[in-house]
């Protein structure tokens, strides 16, 4: 129910900004016209440097006048200008011409609609106005985005939209700030198309700093939980996806070159420009499972709660806990202390976790002994001893609980969001709380995170990325 709340506020906010959007759109077009303001560049030079006719000598011709007519250029503070206006004869294409310049020629399309197109730089009838609509509308997706994340933070608390909406909010930041300065420099339409034709790339450009490094820790973190914990296949993960992200980085460039992306709109292009989309959609949600595993991680529970489910992993061959399954217990015992002090609240410890192999007892008599000695009661435990994975560990804790009050789940930081995401999968309505543990476990939880979200949530990605993949490929036929 929360999550169809959610969706449904990202929808109708989405569709408010898009209606903003085209009003704005259309009162341009009502108030404003077709006419089009053009910078003359030859004759901006030969100003400058004293070379130029006298502007009321300069005399310009279309081929076909009855479909636009035109002023004398004008100087202004940064060049020669001429202003364009919609002849009223209909639709058809121009050429103009400024005898006595030599490099300033026009070619127009006037549109059905009356708007004015230049071929040669892409501006049409206040483009201006439009080209700022544009940014806006950027911006105010890049900001939906941001406020959808805080408030999946809030109201779902452990959910893939979160990773989701962080890292399109990211993307989105980016191609607002290019767009911006693009604004500001005052360039024309088809520079802006490139940026959104290629923000992939730019993306993927301006943030593989970053990701180098996360590629770098992520190796050296794998390396010594190999050393630490034995070589395991997921133990390995990361560095794997290190490679992929350092050579696949680099495969696209060399592609890029040898296949000249500066013709947009050719078919190899076209290939790598979709593969840049599908590495920096990647990208964003990396970013997004770092961003929302290190919030998960800080989560403070409120003081109420009625029952402390403490996560089981692995024990020592004589049944007393290790460093990892001890910092989650000892994580409880901290946050009951606390409530009890703040409110006087007592709560109930839930130790999960079934007898794995080489265990000479379930986890979870393990953690219920290890209580006892720190002088809590029998009655204040009640132990979950059949569950086999985190997954079991929320679905049989929850059966155990019933619906008789409010829980909190203790595991180590890292693993706090991806528990979070598996007890609303079973339908256990618990916030999440971390215990410290070593740097090197982190890198290859985000990976973790990553990776719950692709194989949990890949046909809404494909959904996503298709579209975009097809739009951006339609903006390379403009050029």
């Amino acid at each position: 129910m929360k999550e169809k709340k959610f969706l449904f506020w990202l929808l109708r906010w989405s569709a408010v900004i898009l209606a903003i959007y085209l009003v704005a759109n259309a009162v341009l077009k009502v108030t404003l016209g077709n006419d089009l303001t053009l910078r003359l560049p030859g004759l901006s030079a030969a100003v400058e440097n004293g070379s130029a006719p006298e502007l009321k000598d300069i005399t310009v011709r279309a081929d076909k006048p009855e479909l636009v007519r035109f002023s004398a250029p004008e100087r202004r503070e940064d060049g020669v200008y001429i202003t364009l206006e919609n002849g009223g004869a209909g639709a058809g294409e121009v050429h103009l011409e400024l005898p006595g310049t030599e490099t300033d020629s026009i070619d127009l399309t006037v549109g059905r609609d009356g708007t004015l197109i230049d071929l040669g730089s892409g501006n049409f009838s206040h483009y201006r106005e439009r080209q700022l609509c544009i940014t806006l509308l950027c911006l105010a997706f890049a900001g939906l985005l941001w406020a959808a994340f805080f408030r999946a933070d809030r109201l779902l608390k452990y959910s893939y939209h979160s990773i989701f909406c962080v890292g399109m909010a990211i993307w989105l930041t980016m191609i607002s700030a290019l767009l911006v300065a693009a604004y500001f420099r005052g360039d024309d339409m088809l520079t802006l198309y490139r940026i959104l034709a290629e923000a992939p790339a730019y993306f993927a450009q301006y943030s593989f700093p970053l990701m180098l490094l996360f590629a770098l820790a992520l190796s050296c973190s794998n390396i010594s939980l190999i050393r630490h914990a034995g070589f395991r296949k997921k133990n390995a993960l990361g560095i794997l996806l290190s490679v992929c992200i350092v050579g696949g980085y680099g495969l696209l460039c060399l592609a890029g070159r040898l296949v000249r992306t500066n013709d947009l709109r050719s078919a190899g292009a076209t290939v790598v420009g979709v593969l840049y989309c599908a590495y920096a959609g990647l990208e964003c949600f990396l970013q997004g499972a770092v961003i929302c595993g290190t919030r998960a991680a800080k989560n403070s529970p409120a003081y109420d709660k009625d029952y402390i489910v403490i996560l089981g992993c692995m024990i020592r061959a004589d049944g007393t806990l290790m460093p990892l399954i001890r910092g989650r217990v000892d994580r409880a015992i901290r946050f009951y202390r606390e409530q009890l002090a703040a409110t006087g609240k007592q709560a109930i410890f839930v130790p999960s976790g079934g007898q794995g192999k080489n265990e000479c007892m379930a986890e979870a008599q393990a953690m219920r002994r290890y209580l006892l000695e720190q002088g809590f009661g029998e009655e204040q435990i009640l132990p979950e001893d059949q569950s086999k994975n985190t997954r079991q560990n929320m679905e049989f804790s929850k059966k155990l609980i019933g619906e008789k009050g409010k829980a909190v789940f203790s595991t180590t930081n890292y693993h706090v969001f991806r528990s979070g995401v598996i007890s609303r999968q079973v339908g256990f309505e618990a916030e999440g709380m971390g215990s410290p543990t070593k740097w090197y476990y982190w890198p290859n939880a985000y990976v973790r995170e990553l990776m719950g979200m692709l194989s949990y949530k890949w046909r809404s990605l494909v959904l996503l990325l298709v579209p975009v993949a097809a739009f951006l490929t339609a903006l390379r036929l403009l050029f």
